[in-house]
């Protein structure tokens, strides 16, 4: 599994019943992490997007009074 996550067809053909369950075990860990990075980056991502719909509303609120309607 020098490639990730991926397996290559050769390498799952060629490989121990023991090799494979290491296979899919470090396969479906890495799967996990990578989700609970995810998960964790969502209240980043939840607060980026309020922050920039408090700016984007306030330039929207000026360009109105500057301009008008």
């Amino acid at each position: 599994m020098a490639s990730g996550i991926i397996v290559e067809k050769e390498e799952w053909e060629h490989a121990t019943e023991e090799q494979r369950s290491w296979m899919v075990f470090k396969t479906l860990n890495s799967i996990n992490g990578r989700l609970q990075t995810l998960e964790r980056k969502s209240f980043v991502n939840k607060a980026w997007s309020a922050a920039g719909g408090v700016i984007g509303g306030a330039i929207a609120a000026i360009s109105l009074k500057i301009w008008g309607s």
